[in-house]
């Protein structure tokens, strides 16, 4: 004889409520990921401020963008998750103590009637260098893989922040 199987235990939870959490680790890890750079670049904000006060607008962005690259090179050796965390943490610091002072000293000395298009040439180059970057990042990370790309990547920056912090360095004193 078969005995009737046990009726299963009603769940407590609506049906709503499991769809509304359900996806929320798949929501919240992106945005898990995030949180370094947008910390980063908030309490960098605050120090800028407080810096810009202390030195002259190209020199802070000169040293701003060496100081940037450096945290960058933990990278390419794969390090676990959060030292990934601090290195962004640490690099996107210094990215308002570079973008802020080059676009004031770039807005006060171009000429009014050049203005206009020096700020859309340059916000123009800015919007196209990030897809065109992520179309050679693609390329490299499917051929040939996560660490080589983190090395180009990071070579690549280390050598603009050097040229950057170099010009900018040896023209501060015009400011």
């Amino acid at each position: 004889e078969v005995s009737p199987s046990p009726r299963p235990a009603r769940s407590r939870s609506s049906p709503t409520a499991s769809t509304i959490v359900f996806p929320l680790p798949v929501l919240i890890r992106p945005l898990a990921a995030e949180l370094p750079l947008g910390a980063g670049a908030l309490v960098g904000s605050l120090a800028a401020v407080l810096a810009v006060r202390r030195m002259t607008p190209l020199r802070l962005s000169g040293l701003a963008m060496l100081a940037f690259a450096v945290p960058l090179w933990v990278l390419p050796f794969i390090p676990p998750w959060p030292v990934v965390f601090v290195a962004l943490f640490v690099a996107t610091f210094f990215t308002p103590l570079i973008n802020g002072p080059l676009i004031a000293v770039l807005t006060a000395r171009t000429p009014d009637e050049l203005r206009a298009m020096v700020m859309t040439a340059v916000i123009s180059v800015n919007t196209l260098a990030a897809p065109l970057g992520f179309l050679a990042a693609g390329q490299v990370l499917e051929r040939w893989g996560v660490v080589p790309l983190f090395a180009v990547v990071v070579a690549g920056v280390t050598v603009m922040a050097a040229v950057y912090s170099a010009i900018v360095l040896r023209h501060r004193d015009a400011e």
